[in-house]
């Protein structure tokens, strides 16, 4: 049977980025949505493999996931944006991501209003396109697309995961706090060294305050085994490296007390869940994109680098000095001041 559109509720379609992190610091914009368009239903397309982030996110109605794998091409955007346009009636599409393939699908998706950055030559598919910001953070960035073209404080906005009773990953006691430790990142210049990683184990170890947790992608198990290996074979601490799926993932990090990590998407979902997070910043610009919540924030940095910030995915030095120099004390310190 042919599917009917519902033309009297009016919906907003939401391209969300396409890297967790990214994911996290588009929740207060798709707030921000909500709370300008109150009577309207919020659609999001996101990343096929994240749309369990958004179990945990509120004020979301519809979810599509988009597989570049099985919407191969130009080809494939268009089929997509059609197969959208034939279940709902956009009046807004806003989409965050810079890239020509996301601006495609909006296109065929029929949105009375198209809305983004300028960028790749996609500006004629697009309804209304601004100049990016600069110098900002990555959520104003994102808010900025909502700003132009509605009235918004951005003073109201939020970011934040809500974690259930029945989610939570790990029982909680009186005597010791968890805490989990990210010490991957994708980038090489933001990941913490073995020697160094080890050396703060040991040093959060040694404070008998806490329940250790390790993180870590399935291709990231080999560089966690290197700094387990550098520890005494009594020491006590979880490895949970290639062990979780991504909702699983979640529900762990939502469980700490407390979370240590690189500038990563680890930090920015301890930081949503209002988990008190300590972020090691390598390369990267806090300015642009730390986690959003200054609340329950703590960010450590090497000072004095005339290097530093860089973004760059390769350290010009063998090992980054940002975070190879870095004091892992004051991360212990950090942590007793929240």
């Amino acid at each position: 049977m042919k599917s009917v559109k519902d033309n009297s509720q009016k919906n907003i379609l939401v391209r969300l980025p396409n890297w967790v992190g990214d994911v996290i610091m588009a929740l207060p914009f798709i707030d921000a949505v909500k709370k300008t368009f109150p009577e309207h239903q919020i659609h999001v397309v996101i990343k096929s493999g994240l749309e369990d982030i958004l179990a945990f996110a509120e004020g979301i109605d519809t979810i599509s996931t988009y597989s570049k794998k099985e919407y191969k091409g130009l080809l494939g955007g268009y089929k997509f944006g059609k197969q959208l346009s034939k279940k709902f009636d956009y009046e807004f599409f806003y989409c965050l991501p810079n890239s020509f393939s996301s601006a495609w699908i909006g296109y065929f998706t029929q949105s009375k209003n198209r809305i983004g950055f300028k960028n790749e030559m996609r500006d004629f598919l697009l309804s209304e396109s601004c100049e990016k910001p600069t110098g900002q953070h990555r959520v104003n960035d994102y808010l900025h697309l909502l700003k132009e073209f509605s009235p918004l404080d951005a003073a109201e906005v939020k970011s934040s995961l809500q974690l259930t009773e029945s989610q939570s990953y790990v029982g909680n006691t009186s005597v010791k706090k968890n805490l989990l430790l990210n010490i991957n990142s994708e980038a090489f210049s933001r990941r913490i060294p073995v020697e160094s990683a080890a050396s703060l184990l040991l040093k959060l170890g040694e404070t008998n305050n806490y329940t250790l947790y390790l993180s870590g992608s399935n291709k990231e198990i080999p560089y966690v085994k290197e700094v387990l290996n550098l520890l005494p074979a009594d020491f006590k601490i979880e490895n949970r490296a290639g062990r979780t799926s991504l909702k699983e993932l979640f529900e762990l990090v939502g469980s700490m007390d407390f979370v240590v990590s690189t500038d990563s998407g680890i930090a920015h979902i301890a930081n949503a869940f209002g988990v008190n997070t300590v972020v090691i910043f390598g390369a990267g610009d806090e300015r642009k994109t730390r986690p959003f919540n200054s609340r329950n924030l703590k960010i450590i940095r090497k000072p004095n680098l005339e290097c530093a910030p860089c973004i760059s995915n390769k350290c010009i030095f063998h090992t980054p000095k940002c975070i190879s120099e870095l004091n892992m004390e004051r991360v212990v310190t950090a942590l007793q001041l929240f």
